[in-house]
């Protein structure tokens, strides 16, 4: 990639490498759940703070209706369930059940070995990883 490379065209760059990274996940997953759906399973980190459900809309670029269905296919199949947001009990949140956890795990696991990261030292993943996360601060 050199110079002459726009952000643009580095952002399409990245995404098609995350999407056909997912792509292949979700294919070879055996869930039953569709690209959407793994990607809300993925951002529902039950580690992190809770988001209320518009704020995985807002991430996600899905009007609220659509999350909304996602999430009950997520609560159908047992693997979360949707609950009142702990700050501020008119909206929700959607909390992982067991399953919903090993699945995400699962899932996360085989994205990772897929990740072609081979290709960079251990140093250039660490700078990546540095400036990833200082992308996604501000997102």
């Amino acid at each position: 990639m050199g110079r002459n490379t726009s952000t643009a065209e580095r952002a399409v760059m990245l995404g098609a490498l995350v999407a056909s990274v997912a792509r292949d996940v979700v294919a070879e997953s055996d869930s039953g759940l569709t690209e959407s759906e793994v990607r809300l399973l993925w951002m529902v980190d039950p580690k992190a703070p809770p988001k209320i459900i518009g704020d995985y809309a807002e991430l996600m670029r899905f009007d609220r209706g659509s999350l909304s269905l996602i999430g009950g296919k997520l609560e159908r199949l047992g693997l979360a369930r949707r609950v009142a947001f702990p700050a501020d009990r008119r909206f929700r949140t959607l909390v992982l059940t067991p399953a919903g956890r090993r699945l995400r795990t699962r899932l996360i696991k085989n994205a990772a070995a897929r990740m072609p990261l081979d290709a960079l030292t251990g140093r250039e993943q660490e700078r990546l990883f540095t400036l990833l996360a200082k992308v996604l601060a501000a997102v």
